[in-house]
């Protein structure tokens, strides 16, 4: 899925002393795409629990590709956004990954 958000980082207006953003910033899109791949993550363990295997490793390849930080896909939103972010989600997704290669 692809969204279309341009990020921005000017302030609109100021209220009541605090200032609040007109657009979303690349640390925003970065959160949302972030919530997805946790999602997959979350997803496969809760999967692997209840006995569907299959399920559990597919969410967790899906993951994996997601977190890869190529053009549109949501690694590269996350990496943009916030690079302490992608890094401990790359290595959650790469530990899943071996799991589900070698374990499951």
């Amino acid at each position: 899925m692809v969204f279309d958000v341009k990020p921005k980082v000017y302030r609109a207006a100021k209220r009541h002393g605090l200032y609040s953003y007109s657009e979303m910033t690349e640390a925003h899109i970065g959160l949302i795409a972030a919530a997805g791949v946790l999602t997959n993550l979350f997803l496969a363990v809760i999967s692997y629990f209840l006995g569907f295997e299959t399920f559990s490793r597919i969410n967790i390849y899906f993951a994996f590709f997601n977190m890869l930080p190529i053009s549109d896909l949501d690694g590269n939103k996350i990496f943009f956004g916030n690079l302490v972010l992608w890094s401990f989600l790359a290595v959650l997704a790469i530990i899943g990954l071996g799991y589900a290669i070698f374990l499951v």
